[in-house]
């Protein structure tokens, strides 16, 4: 989805190129840090905003999520690491809704469907399809954007000992970002189609009863094709490019049940996106607590702090009073603060129904 930092431009020199899609210095490479994400172009920040999504809604409810010990955590590792009660399952089918709506006007939908089969002493397999679309999706700056998305996972986590799991995940994106706006007074049009593929590793381990940690990490390479024309009086000026972006992430998670009634969890991440035209750098920091009042019933809040530096907060419950069929609700607000500055503040609701078999 970086399809505005591309190495070359049919007609145009580089440096008109960097013109036209707004990098703020086109002579040179520079690493971009999360405090000066404004100059960044839009595509770059809507890559950084997706990489926030996060796709269970008891994860969204927590946000701190890698060493937590169940299948909704974010570490590929966590869903073979419990086998007894409640997580004795041998496997899973889950449904999920989100909406995300921007102090603008602009909204989005999100679908997710994931099923999960556990194998006899031989880890567990978990395969899931996320959909994304935009709606009126127009910028403060009057620019017009439409956002269609396909995530296709495939994952395989093993239990090694009691106290040690390890797992891994392939990735793969299929996107379109087709963007109105202006160059120079000028009316500009351009469609990006991504296709990506990305690789992730993890391990969880139990230092005690009380105490887990979690690292995961991964890599993706996003290649897209930008397409599109620059309207003049005069004949249109075509507009071609052509992108590969390298993203590599890293998480380490601690996580601290002193009762089974509460959990409190924290994670730290380091994101780095680079490509022809320089690098972006961001990290942030999770953290999450969820409660048990009675055992059908689980409290969370949490909140995600980032170098930008901006923070969102998280809020959620879990109903688990229909056997084999755990219900999540989860709020969360200003978490994608990488595109603020066109769409304002973010208001995301997430809803998900399990059946476990």
């Amino acid at each position: 989805m970086r399809s505005f930092n591309a190495s070359m431009l049919r007609g145009c020199t580089t440096t008109m190129m960097a013109l036209i899609f707004g990098l703020t210095n086109p002579f040179e490479s520079a690493t971009v840090y999360a405090g000066d994400l404004n100059d960044e172009p839009i595509g770059a920040r809507i890559t950084l905003a997706k990489d926030r999504i996060l796709v269970f809604t008891d994860t969204v409810a927590r946000q701190a999520s890698v060493a937590y010990p169940l299948a909704s955590s974010t570490n590929p590792a966590a869903d073979d690491f419990l086998r007894q009660p409640p997580a004795d399952y041998n496997g899973y089918g889950l449904l999920i809704t989100s909406d995300i709506f921007f102090n603008n006007g602009t909204s989005l939908t999100g679908a997710a469907g994931i099923g999960s089969v556990r194998l006899t002493e031989k880890g567990t397999l978990t395969a899931a399809y996320v959909r994304l679309d935009s709606h009126d999706g127009q910028s403060r700056q009057g620019d017009d954007y439409v956002l269609r998305s396909n995530e296709y996972f495939v994952g395989y986590s093993q239990r090694l000992t009691e106290y040690l799991a390890v797992g891994g995940e392939v990735q793969f994106t299929d996107s379109t970002l087709k963007i109105g706006d202006t160059f120079l007074g000028l009316p500009r049009d351009t469609e990006s189609d991504t296709f990506g593929v990305g690789f992730d590793i993890g391990v969880l381990v139990a230092l005690h009863e009380t105490f887990t940690i979690g690292v995961h990490g991964g890599v993706k390479w996003d290649r897209t094709k930008t397409d599109g024309t620059i309207t003049t009086p005069g004949p249109p000026i075509p507009i071609r490019l052509r992108d590969t972006t390298n993203i590599s992430e890293a998480r380490v998670g601690l996580g601290w049940r002193p009762t089974k009634q509460i959990g409190v969890y924290t994670d730290l991440q380091y994101v780095h996106l680079d490509d022809d035209m320089g690098t972006t750098e961001v990290g942030r920091l999770y953290v999450g607590t969820e409660i048990f009042p009675t055992p059908t019933l689980a409290l969370r809040l949490g909140g995600v702090f980032d170098t930008q530096p901006q923070a969102g907060i998280t809020a959620g419950i879990g109903f688990y009073g229909i056997k084999g069929v755990p219900i999540e609700l989860a709020y969360a607000y200003n978490t994608f603060t990488e595109v603020r500055q066109e769409f304002g503040r973010a208001h995301l609701l997430s809803l998900s129904v399990v059946f476990l078999f």
